[in-house]
């Protein structure tokens, strides 16, 4: 099915959503439920290990009560747990449990999966090419560093 009269960059923003929808629902199917795709921005953080809610609002630019909502989700969900922080005993410490990192392989693999099934329908090298140009577009809206580092920001309307 064609989309003749939707723009590249139209696509790539009403796509976004419907993959985040994907990546959900296959968790869901694996019985990894009770995730928003808000939660993902706090995981993404904490892939590398333990960090504190501060540091965690502070890159996502949202408040300390804001993550502190996400994080008790994901704690209550059994995804992460708090810990004491050895270095500072008032600081508080948020990681992945073995249900969050066995999550954050699960959302991979149906990502991963998703690619696999375009390259078999439009070939490796349209994919490819759909590759560069959604990079020129992370470029020219200044974002392709933080993609690299998988610090991207969530939307302002997230972010209140």
């Amino acid at each position: 099915m064609s989309t003749p009269d939707l723009s590249f960059v139209v696509l790539l923003s009403l796509l976004g959503p419907a993959v985040d929808e994907y990546v959900l629902s296959t968790l869901a199917g694996d019985g990894l439920t009770e995730l928003r795709v808000s939660h993902g921005y706090v995981v993404q953080r904490l892939i590398d290990g333990p960090r504190s809610i501060g540091d965690i609002a502070g890159e996502l630019g949202i408040t300390q009560q804001a993550v502190s909502k996400s994080v008790g989700q994901l704690v209550t969900a059994g995804y992460a747990a708090l810990s004491s922080d050895p270095a500072d005993g008032r600081r508080r410490l948020v990681s992945l449990t073995d249900r969050g990192h066995t999550t954050v392989s699960r959302a991979r693999a149906a990502r991963s999966d998703l690619t696999e099934r375009l390259g078999r329908r439009v070939g490796a090298a349209d994919l490819a090419t759909a590759g560069r140009v959604a990079s020129a577009v992370a470029e020219e809206l200044g974002v392709a560093d933080d993609l690299r580092h998988r610090s991207v920001r969530p939307p302002r309307e997230m972010s209140a």
